[in-house]
């Protein structure tokens, strides 16, 4: 048996083991930009077009590669070899190899030489034989990128070869390529603008399969992840009416506007408008809890907490140490979580009639969630706190300005909102970005929901978004 040294041009270890990478596949973002050659035969092209001695290395230490076919591969990695020549041994090599190594590498070099040469059709075509005659995660990947981002193939395609790929451990090159493959996947923008309606979100709210938009130009409208469609309910007038806040129950929709608080059945599709107290603005209710279908609990940035019920109005503060209240919860033994903008936050009995301040947290409070007996707390300023009432501490990684949040049910996930980082998820003890330095357009994130199987995200800067995968 005749041995061939090409020094770390191959690199096998055993059948069992993954090839090592000769160059990182990662393909800058300005290829997006970049005019396609016409296909045609690449033996045809001359030499320096495609540098096919770039592939190999002479940095590693020398390996021993043994093969059936060596002459082949000393030909193909000859400096005398014309670019064609090297074409038809690898070719050959791909079909008749013995060893599934062999096969692999012999299409990994027919992927690089056109993927060189901007050939990008077949480059994918030989990267996804690679796939197949050796799978690994790394060019699982790269070829996803292609499909989505040279057109090489479809999105479905995409998706089951992005899931090879899923849970592999990557070098870092397919790391990156791995996060806007991702984002490509799993993320849609929506474009407001087409429905008539301002690009300013100002809060969204879940109706089953349905999704509730309001704008701060005044608009308010339904889209139906069923269907895809949308029904605008009001655009914006001449006259400026700011939406700040959506309630929705099973037979209406509430919202709130600066001077007036207007309810429109879903039966009838009529609305009705009632007053609001004196000296109120619509624009500063911060958290609403609807306790029925004519009831309502309510949480004024400087008035305090009040009760509504079919037009009356009843002032329940009080206990509280503060009026600027941001922040209502249920909590799970009965009574009410309460955060404020000044003076932090505490539990307040069913009665509304005894309020016990947190010993720990923030002072300026901006939503509640629980989750058993933890509270997910969310500030302006001092970041995501979490723990019990009696042990709350800051999510060390999480933004300064988390203004809004939700928990997926049965998962431990937590999904926030900022001000100036976009999206984040904790997931047990990780945080992870979905901000505008991972390639996502929002930075000003002010309201979330989960509607039709995605997280849905609406911005005061970039519009409606929705993430369709469910793994933070």
């Amino acid at each position: 048996m005749r041995y061939l040294f090409l020094g770390c041009v191959l690199l096998f270890s055993s059948c069992a083991s993954q090839p090592r990478w000769l160059v990182t596949p990662a393909l800058p973002s300005s290829v997006l930009a970049q005019v396609f050659l016409p296909t045609l035969s690449l033996a045809n092209l001359p030499d320096k077009m495609v540098d096919v001695s770039s592939l190999a290395t002479k940095n590693g230490p020398g390996l021993r590669f043994r093969s059936v076919d060596w002459e082949d591969w000393a030909r193909v990695l000859s400096v005398d070899a014309s670019l064609g020549l090297r074409l038809v041994l690898l070719k050959r090599l791909s079909l008749k190899a013995d060893s599934s190594l062999e096969k692999y590498w012999s299409d990994y070099f027919l992927f690089k030489i056109y993927d060189q040469a901007g050939l990008y059709p077949e480059a994918s075509a030989w990267l996804q034989k690679a796939v197949q005659d050796f799978p690994n995660g790394d060019d699982a990947i790269q070829l996803a990128w292609l499909m989505l981002f040279e057109n090489t193939g479809t999105r479905t395609q995409a998706l089951k070869v992005y899931a090879q790929a899923r849970g592999q451990k990557l070098s870092q090159g397919p790391q990156l390529l791995k996060q806007l493959v991702r984002q490509k996947l799993f993320y849609r923008r929506f474009s407001l603008e087409k429905e008539g309606l301002d690009e300013n979100v100002s809060f969204l709210a879940r109706d089953h399969d349905d999704l509730w938009l309001s704008t701060w130009d005044g608009g308010l409208a339904r889209y139906s992840t069923a269907t895809d469609q949308w029904r605008v309910w009001l655009k914006p007038g001449a006259e400026v009416s700011p939406i700040k806040y959506i309630v929705v129950t099973r037979w209406f929709v509430y919202i709130f506007r600066d001077r007036i608080l207007s309810r429109l059945s879903k039966l009838t599709e009529t609305w009705r408008n009632f007053q609001l107290p004196q000296d109120w603005s619509g624009l500063r209710v911060q958290s609403v809890v609807a306790l029925g279908e004519n009831e309502l609990l309510i949480a004024n940035l400087g008035q305090g907490l009040w009760k509504w019920e079919e037009g009356q109005w009843t002032d329940l503060s009080q206990a509280l140490p503060s009026k600027f209240i941001n922040a209502i919860a249920a909590a799970q033994n009965g009574g009410w979580w309460i955060g404020t903008q000044d003076l932090g936050g505490g539990y307040l009995t069913q009665d509304f009639s005894t309020f016990q301040p947190w010993e720990n947290g923030p002072k300026n409070v901006t939503f509640i969630l629980t989750q058993k007996q933890e509270l997910y707390v969310g500030s302006f300023g001092e970041g995501l706190w979490k723990g019990t009432s009696e042990e709350l501490k800051r999510v060390s990684e999480s933004p300064d300005y988390v203004v809004c949040g939700l928990l997926v049910p049965d998962s431990g996930v937590f999904w926030g909102g900022s001000f100036d980082h976009g999206a984040f998820s904790l997931s047990k003890q990780t945080v992870r970005d979905y901000s505008p330095d991972q390639g996502f357009d929002s930075t000003d994130v002010t309201s979330m929901t989960l509607v039709g199987g995605a997280l849905w995200w609406g911005s005061t800067d970039h519009g409606l978004g929705a993430w369709y995968d469910d793994a933070p």
